[in-house]
């Protein structure tokens, strides 16, 4: 039997409901979401929060907020901490980053296709891609803001004044929110509008003045990237990684836990969508063809890090994804394809749940340790990561930032580079140095084999005397697969792979 995609609103807003309700469940389960990143963006948002009236968080930060274009976490969990404790605050934006996903891409369908369809819900299976996983967050949520930008250019196409303001407000919001999402909508945005300026090559000059119009929008935006915002400016990293990893790309729009089951869903889903062009069931609006085109390009042409950036190109794949979901429309599917697309999502995501429900456990005896750091203090922290897996299901790399939230802590590996341009969040002049000379936290496995030289250990390893005479705390994660043995120092915490150091007057007498 047969299944229209298209349906009334109240069908379509049931299902919506029902989906996200689900996609939301791993979010609540969660004490800590086990984002890689997340804990230190917790961290800068706190810092944002209590400047300058905590003394200790004083003397270590400083709020170097400008026009950086990464603003959105800072921004949104900002001011719902307000109301909410911060990791509320912080599971919240999660949450509204599913919302802006799903929504974005909904509005986008609609204005393009003018009506009401549970197709675009497709995207509930990209919510929890790599780069969530990351915590990408800030990107994703603006992501999703800005396909719901471009439902508003779309909709509103027959009026002009109206469009021209609304665009230019929404799109230098964008660029606030994150850089990657104001060049996504931009693309989408100039793609749409070389279709229509082809449309109307007869009245060339009208076309063209049309599309001047249009570019308006970002020159508020262009003006805080060059003259405002220190970004632009930043001399950070640029690198091209191997084409290979282009080719592997997509697969991260579904990697999360079980790399096999991963791909064969990534198989699957492919497979559809090629029975359903062949069918000639699934169809694409032209207007967009253009826009996918530019991303695609863009994608290929993107390096891998840009300012320092990590994962420039990695984050356009679901940006294609989410357009391109929002571009088509399957007209007939049979109602066996609708129940295994639910089914396989609602697997998904209690696959994903299961791991997040670990990860309490785990993250609580990380937790026990950083509630035992002396208030104010200073603390080097240390992860060894053999795996050659670059983000492990519970990742512990920045767990460490907590200690700022919770201890009003020194802790060196907070995000901060490009210094005062990617960050809203720098450290004090006077911690500069010792940031330094402190070495990167996370011990990797060429790190690890190179550790086992004794001469390296002792000149550049994390445990040589001067270095730790400067802290107050050592926090060491994994330490068991560390070459080289913990630095002295009275135990305040010992737990599974973990343990926390007092070294404070230990080894300031050894400095000496």
């Amino acid at each position: 039997m047969a299944v229209h995609a298209h349906t009334s609103d109240f069908r379509v807003g049931a299902w919506a409901v029902v989906g996200i309700a689900i996609a939301f469940v791993p979010i609540v389960i969660a004490a800590i979401p086990p984002l890689a990143d997340y804990p230190n963006h917790l961290a800068r948002v706190h810092i944002l929060s209590n400047l300058p009236r905590v003394p200790e968080l004083a003397a270590y930060y400083r709020d170097v907020t400008s026009a950086q274009p990464n603003l959105a976490f800072d921004f949104v969990v900002g001011l719902l901490s307000r109301v909410m404790p911060l990791e509320t605050a912080g599971k919240a934006f999660l949450a509204l980053t599913i919302l802006a996903m799903v929504g974005g891409t909904y509005a986008l369908h609609r204005a393009l296709h003018a009506r009401a369809s549970v197709w675009p819900f497709l995207s509930l299976l990209f919510v929890y891609n790599r780069l969530f996983l990351w915590g990408f967050v800030a990107y994703l949520f603006t992501l999703g803001c800005a396909l719901a930008a471009c439902a508003g250019w779309v909709a509103l196409r027959g009026q002009p004044v109206i469009r021209l303001i609304a665009a230019t407000v929404l799109a230098t919001l964008l660029y606030l929110g994150h850089l990657y999402a104001f060049g996504v909508y931009a693309l989408c945005i100039a793609g749409y509008e070389l279709t229509v300026l082809w449309d109307r090559r007869r009245d060339l000059r009208r076309a063209l003045a049309a599309a001047a119009m249009a570019a308006v929008q970002f020159a508020p935006a262009v003006y805080l990237f060059l003259f405002v915002s220190p970004t632009s400016g930043a001399a950070g990293a640029t690198e091209w990684g191997p084409m290979w990893r282009k080719v592997a790309a997509p697969l991260n729009l579904l990697h999360n836990y079980h790399l096999a089951f991963d791909a064969a869903c990534l198989a699957l889903l492919a497979a559809v969508v090629l029975v359903g062009l062949l069918r000639r069931n699934l169809t694409f609006n032209r207007f967009m063809a253009a826009p996918l085109a530019l991303l695609s390009i863009t994608f290929l042409l993107m390096p891998d890090e840009l300012f320092s950036s990590y994962g420039a190109d990695k984050r356009l794949p679901i940006a294609i994804a989410l357009v391109a979901i929002a571009a088509s429309e399957w007209r007939a599917w049979s109602r066996l394809t609708a129940v295994a697309l639910a089914a396989l999502f609602v697997v998904r995501v209690a696959l994903i749940a299961e791991v997040w429900a670990q990860s309490n456990g785990v993250y609580s005896n990380y937790l026990a340790a950083i509630d035992r750091v002396p208030y104010g203090a200073k603390l080097l922290v240390v992860v060894a990561h053999p795996s050659q897996i670059s983000l492990p299901p519970i990742p512990a790399f920045e767990i460490a930032n907590l200690a700022i939230v919770y201890r009003r802590a020194f802790v060196p590996s907070l995000f901060t580079f490009p210094r005062e341009a990617g960050q809203a969040v720098a450290f004090s002049p006077d911690m500069q140095n010792l940031v330094k000379a402190t070495p990167y936290h996370i011990v990797r496995p060429d790190d690890l084999t190179l550790l086992n030289d004794p001469d390296y250990a002792r000149r550049a390893g994390p445990f040589r005397p001067e270095l730790v005479s400067q802290y107050d705390c050592v926090l060491i994660i994994n330490g068991r697969h560390l070459p080289i043995p913990p630095p002295d120092g009275e135990p305040l915490y010992e737990g599974p792979d973990v343990v926390l150091l007092k070294v404070n007057g230990v080894y300031a007498e050894q400095a000496s």
